[in-house]
């Protein structure tokens, strides 16, 4: 939908426009010139006014993919997402053949977050013209297709987006092949990609080392399992007792108790060897004893010997659980019954905030993440509990985890700039700033700590005034921008 002010203009520019069919000899040359001209407006910096010149010569020219085409392309460079998504779409459908237009509309539905959409583009893409299809391309295709429970098919996707002899994939990515092996039953390989991910200070650790914890408790593999909680400890405290894994830490504590009747039992079959030696030194030692020792005594006390040394030895193969059947075999972990609901868990976290709970906001926004940790509002909500709670770095952490999960939720990017202000250097801020504006040209509020960022970090006032300038513009009738123009005014 064109804005208010676009469609002004293209009242303004109608006569002229009119008068340029009119001076014209055949409808081409009536579409060149419309073209050059909304071409020259482009490089004049008038994205507005060719916008509207595009739009009068696409009622002339309905079924036109080129200019169908420049128009996606303005209103991509203005911001306006939906609009450069069903144009280009538009134009696609009327010239399917042409490959550069196909990638330039899957990425318009990206922004767009019609992830459907840019999912079958991308499909088609790679079933025209799989040679431009990059490492980030095949990366992604991986997600859309694991999203559509597209197992192999998105594992396949993935190991092609992959060079694991001269890089290592991000934790995100090993995250994602690791739980796709889990999902086919192929748990060596599962294990494998998960403890890549695992070893890192990426937010995905988490749901890495809850994929290892399960599969190191699905093979009953309790030193491992007892590893994976303790790094859990560590990294994310509080995250094994606020998920459904709790009751995994009393499991271990019986397998840890029947470790010890191990050892007893094989401290005893020792003995029971060293015993067993000596008692057969002994008799070959004492050849003279043996037409007066009672035949049936002496095999009766040596084969007890014998069949002690084969009990310890039996049990020093047995898994511990099997040590005493009736007491220390352990039962299958499950989860708590009857758990609260993830709605439930979310209104609780909410209401311990409210309450200055901070401590037990965090511990619920975890638990929370345990069901559904791909929920960015969750992981922007946990951030805000650090933050509250003075725990900068992770709130740094968790809201970045916020911005991947959503780059298109500019009040998540918002709170993750408010965050760094105490945790990064000005450079990096300024960095950050100018990444923000260019995701998000049209936000006001980025567009005030930009040109801020300028006057404070860098010493650019000329940028500086651009960026005020240019928030007066988008918001003229925001609070600050009585602060915007003082600044301009004292810049100049």
């Amino acid at each position: 939908m064109l804005k208010a002010n676009t469609k002004k203009l293209i009242f303004i520019l109608i006569p002229l426009t009119l008068v340029i069919f009119v001076g014209c000899s055949g409808p081409e040359e009536k579409r060149a010139n419309s073209l050059n001209q909304a071409t020259q407006q482009r490089i004049d910096g008038d994205e507005t006014a060719a916008l509207a010149t595009l739009e009068i010569l696409s009622q002339a020219y309905p079924n036109d993919p080129e200019i169908l085409q420049k128009i996606g392309d303005i209103h991509h460079e203005l911001g306006n997402t939906s609009e450069a998504a069903f144009y280009l779409s538009a134009a696609y459908a009327l010239a399917p053949s042409d490959v550069e237009l196909l990638f330039q509309t899957y990425r318009a539905q990206e922004n767009a977050n019609q992830a459907t959409a840019a999912h079958e583009l991308l499909e088609t893409l790679v079933a025209v013209e799989s040679d431009a299809i990059n490492a980030q391309l095949w990366l992604r295709l991986g997600k859309f297709r694991a999203q559509a429970h597209q197992t192999q098919p998105a594992l396949d996707a993935y190991l092609k987006g992959i060079d694991l002899e001269n890089s290592t994939p991000s934790a995100e990515t090993a995250v994602a092949i690791g739980t796709l092996f889990y999902k086919l039953d192929n748990l060596p390989q599962a294990e494998r990609w998960l403890n890549i991910a695992a070893n890192s200070d990426d937010p995905t650790a988490l749901t890495a080392l809850f994929g290892l914890l399960e599969i190191h408790l699905r093979n009953k593999n309790w030193p491992a399992a007892e590893i994976a909680i303790t790094q859990l400890d560590k990294q994310f405290p509080g995250a094994v007792d606020a998920s459904i894994w709790a009751n995994a830490r009393g499991e271990l504590e019986r397998w840890r108790t029947a470790q010890v009747a191990l050892q007893a039992e094989l401290t005893k079959s020792n003995a029971a060897k060293k015993a067993a030696a000596k008692l057969e030194a002994d008799t070959l030692a004492a050849t003279t004893d043996l037409t007066t020792t009672d035949p049936v005594e002496s095999s009766s006390g040596k084969a007890q010997v014998i069949a002690d040394m084969q009990r310890a030895e039996a049990m020093a193969n047995t898994p511990a659980v099997e040590v005493e059947p009736a007491e220390t075999t352990l039962p299958a972990i499950r989860p708590a019954l009857a758990p609260p609901s993830l709605e439930q868990i979310l209104a609780d976290a909410e209401s311990a905030s409210m309450e200055h709970d901070y401590t037990q906001a965090i511990q619920l926004y975890w638990q929370a993440l345990g069901r559904a940790n791909a929920r960015a509002d969750i992981w922007n909500q946990l951030s805000l509990a650090y933050r509250l709670d003075g725990q900068a770095k992770n709130a740094e952490t968790t809201a970045l985890e916020a911005t991947r999960l959503a780059p298109q939720k500019i009040d998540f990017t918002l709170d993750y700039l408010r965050v760094i202000q105490r945790t990064k250097k000005p450079d990096e801020i300024l960095a950050e700033l100018e990444s923000a504006h260019d995701r998000f040209p049209g936000s006001p509020e980025i567009a005030l700590s930009l040109a801020r960022g300028y006057e404070r970090i860098s010493g650019n006032n000329t940028s500086a005034i651009v960026l005020y300038e240019r928030f007066i513009q988008l918001a003229p009738n925001h609070p600050l921008c009585n602060e915007a123009e003082a600044s301009i005014n004292r810049l100049r």
